[in-house]
């Protein structure tokens, strides 16, 4: 009796981790924030990041289709999206706002429709210029 009881127990338990799994997959929206250089798309910046200052955020990598991005800029306490637009396009003009929350910061590269990380960079911003003026 004890023996059928833990295979019934095992079986059960491995139904639902792979039910949860199924629930996640469907849902959606799930992703690992990394620094990981592994990343499919290495993104790079134009020039130094100064705030309120126009720069363009180049990306490249395995581009088969063209699909909507968004490019969002990542601190401990806020999400900030920067702009969107299409993967094949492999650029995309910026201005970081003047007013941004402590660092430190990263760039995320997300596929709109499905919210998957495309493309991870780490972001040293420089303290704000005379175009920051308040």
């Amino acid at each position: 009796m004890n023996k059928t009881f833990q295979y019934i127990s095992l079986g059960v338990s491995t139904a639902f981790l792979i039910g949860i799994g199924l629930v996640i997959d469907r849902i959606g929206g799930y992703g690992i924030r990394t620094d990981d250089v592994s990343s499919s798309v290495v993104l790079s910046v134009s020039q130094p990041v100064l705030p309120g200052v126009p720069l363009t955020v180049r990306w490249q990598g395995n581009q088969e289709r063209d699909i909507d991005v968004t490019l969002r800029l990542i601190s401990g306490e806020e999400v900030l999206v920067l702009g969107t637009g299409g993967l094949l396009v492999e650029a995309m003009p910026v201005v970081f706002p003047c007013a941004l929350p402590p660092a430190p910061f990263r760039l995320e590269l997300i596929d709109t429709t499905n919210r998957a990380i495309l493309g991870v960079m780490p972001v040293s911003i420089l303290p704000p210029g005379p175009d920051c003026v308040r």
